[in-house]
């Protein structure tokens, strides 16, 4: 196993000086660069929550007019009816009747 990871750039002992073999395909291209290597880890760590973010469905598709839409072709206008909290005492007891 050490063996395999030496091979791989992974320095044998804490502290020790020799240079790591550490290599990053960037591009289809292999990359030696430490700093390159470095650089490359930051942008794609640091731009990953906003593309994840990006990926998400539109919140405002769901915003109080659109729920409002939705009811008013159903017949049902903001006096129809009122939401409350309730206790789960209640919940369960409609659940199971």
């Amino acid at each position: 196993m050490w063996q395999h990871l030496n091979q791989v750039g992974l320095p044998s002992k804490k502290g020790s000086s020799s240079k790591t073999n550490i290599t990053l395909k960037i591009n289809d291209n292999v990359c030696f660069d430490t700093k390159i290597i470095s650089e490359t880890f930051n942008h794609v760590y640091t731009t990953l929550s906003s593309k994840l973010i990006e990926k998400l469905p539109n919140v405002n598709k769901f915003g109080l007019s659109a729920v409002r839409k939705v009811y008013s072709k159903k017949g049902a206008n903001i006096n129809n009816f009122s939401f409350s909290l309730v206790s789960k005492i209640v919940v369960h007891n409609h659940l199971n009747s």
